[in-house]
């Protein structure tokens, strides 16, 4: 776990000794994840109030391998909640937590379900549909028009379901847009500057972009 950059933050110990400790793994870019902590720490004096401590545990986009061992490595927790990319081997991991009757709840990002007890979040094709109806209205007068969608490498099922809708509205509906795909890596601050950046050079005609993942900064 350490070799994992668990530098989580550990929020305040209610004195109660029947203290409930749970975990938050997160894959996710530095951005959105300083994002998080700093709202758990906001919320940790309810947590102690309840009789909670939350860790979170944080790390950049790593093998399927290694996101399943730092979810492994919960397992002496009392509860976890995982925001990961949706591989075998996460999935794997995560069902072998719950049999063993460990709460697991997946959020903003959903995996296989008989990993999770349950998903906490949006309906992530209804987002990449509606993203799709509302480009294809601010082109539809056009005779033609480029839009270029972000996806990203690793298996986030929310990237998946939000390209999903947005293409599909597109297609259906906005004919005449050309989706021009632009793949990356990561989804980091640079990472995703250097996509847009590429994008442009190569295709300075572009009407609109949809970014499906993380990164919006450098976007």
């Amino acid at each position: 776990l350490q070799q994992a950059e668990s530098i989580g933050t550990t929020l305040p110990a209610a004195p109660s000794s029947q203290l409930k400790k749970f975990k938050f793994v997160i894959q996710a870019d530095d951005e959105f994840t300083q994002s998080i902590i700093e709202q758990t720490a906001i919320l940790s004096a309810g947590f102690a109030a309840k009789g909670c401590q939350l860790e979170v545990v944080p790390f950049t986009n790593r093998t399927a391998d290694l996101v399943a061992q730092v979810i492994a490595d919960q397992a002496s927790s009392d509860g976890v909640a995982v925001l990961v990319e949706n591989s075998f081997a996460v999935s794997r991991t995560a069902s072998a937590l719950k049999l063993k009757g460990m709460p697991v709840v997946a959020t903003n990002t959903d995996i296989d379900l008989p990993a999770r007890h349950s998903f906490v979040g949006i309906d992530n094709r209804a987002a990449g549909q509606t993203a799709g109806f509302m480009m294809g209205r601010h082109l539809c007068n056009q005779k033609s028009a480029n839009v270029a969608v972000v996806v990203e490498t690793l298996s986030f099922r929310c990237h998946e379901e939000r390209e999903m809708g947005f293409r599909a509205v597109i297609r259906q509906r906005f004919p005449s847009i050309n989706i021009i795909d632009v793949v990356r890596w990561d989804s980091s601050r640079n990472g995703t500057y250097e996509s847009a950046k590429s994008l442009l050079k190569e295709w300075p005609e572009i009407d609109g972009i949809y970014n499906t993942s993380g990164g919006n900064h450098g976007l």
